[in-house]
C-alpha cells in the first residue's frame, strides 16, 4: 500500500481512438481503479481528482470531493466514454485551473498529474506542450507522468509533456496496460520526509 501526502489528478483520453478497433474503455477504467486501490486515500494521505477529454475537457470530480477509496471508485464510474477528437491542451489547462487551482488542493501535498492517452492531439495541437508547461509551473510545481498506450502515440511529444524521461510510461496495447500499474504506482508514491531533515526545495520527492 502506497502512503504519503499527494494530490493526484488523472487526465484521461476518452476520444474516438480508444474504442476504434476494440472496446478498450473498460480496461482504462479498471486501470484507474487498480491504481487507486494501491493507495491510502483520505484527507491526510492521497486525494484524487479526475479530468477526461475528447473534443473538449471535463472535470469529473475535484480533489476534495471524495475522502475514501470507495468514494473515488464511485467517482471513476461517473466517467463515461465520449469519442471524438483529442484536445489534450484543454485538459491540461482544465486540470490546472479547475482542479489543482481549487481549494481542495493542499499546499503541503505533492501535486501529480497522470496523463493517459492512446493517440496524438488533433485539437489546439500547437498549444499542447505550452499547456503542459503551464501545468508544471503551477503553484509549487506539478509533476506530470505521461502514460502512452499503443504505437500510435507521439513518443517525442509525450516526453515533452512529462516532467522527466522517468515520468514517461509506454505500453504497446491496452492488453498490456495493466502490466504497467506497478511502474505507475512507484512513480507516484511519496516518501514522507523525515521531520529532522530539512527540505531544500519545499517539495516531497518521488520514490
Amino acid at each position: 500500500m502506497c502512503t504519503g501526502l499527494a494530490d493526484i489528478v488523472f487526465i484521461v483520453d476518452a476520444s474516438g481512438s480508444i474504442n476504434e478497433i476494440t472496446v478498450n474503455w473498460p480496461t482504462v477504467v479498471e486501470f484507474l481503479k487498480t491504481f487507486v486501490r494501491a493507495r491510502t486515500i483520505g484527507p491526510t494521505q492521497t486525494q484524487v481528482g479526475l479530468v477526461e477529454f475528447s473534443n473538449s475537457a471535463y472535470t469529473i470530480f475535484r480533489l476534495d470531493e471524495y475522502s475514501d477509496t470507495s468514494g473515488v471508485l464511485r467517482g471513476i464510474d461517473r466517467m463515461g466514454y465520449i469519442g471524438g477528437r483529442t484536445n489534450l491542451a484543454e485538459a491540461l489547462d482544465l486540470a490546472r485551473t479547475d482542479v489543482f487551482g481549487r481549494p481542495g488542493n493542499r499546499p503541503e501535498a505533492k501535486d501529480i498529474a497522470i496523463v493517459i492517452t492512446d493517440g496524438i492531439p488533433n485539437e489546439r495541437v500547437l498549444d499542447t506542450i505550452p499547456a503542459a508547461n503551464r501545468l508544471k509551473q503551477f503553484g509549487q510545481g506539478v509533476t506530470i507522468v505521461a502514460v502512452g498506450v499503443t504505437n500510435l502515440i507521439d513518443e517525442a511529444e509525450l516526453r515533452a509533456i512529462a516532467s522527466s524521461a522517468n515520468d514517461v510510461i509506454l505500453t504497446p496495447s491496452f492488453d498490456t496496460l495493466n502490466n504497467e500499474i506497478d511502474v505507475l504506482t512507484a512513480r507516484a508514491c511519496i516518501t514522507p520526509a523525515s521531520p529532522t531533515t530539512p527540505t531544500l526545495t519545499g517539495k516531497k520527492p518521488l520514490c
